[in-house]
């Protein structure tokens, strides 16, 4: 699970998304966002999809590239 949050939080760096826009775009506070990314709160598949869709990045392609890391 720590490469798929690795993969959230690379994605998010590169397209210039901090913590808190992601969490704005996506209707959740930054505590709520870090939360997720350091591995505080489990990542449900929900959750995933929803960082994924703010991020603006696929979620398939998202977890096959960090599950074949």
């Amino acid at each position: 699970m720590e490469a798929v949050r690795d993969a959230l939080r690379l994605a998010a760096t590169r397209k210039g998304i901090s913590q808190r826009e992601l969490g704005d775009r996506i209707g959740r506070s930054q505590p709520w966002v870090s939360h997720h990314f350091d591995g505080s709160y489990v990542l449900s598949v929900d959750d995933f999809i929803r960082i994924c869709g703010g991020i603006g990045i696929d979620p398939v392609h998202t977890l096959r590239a960090a599950l074949n890391k």
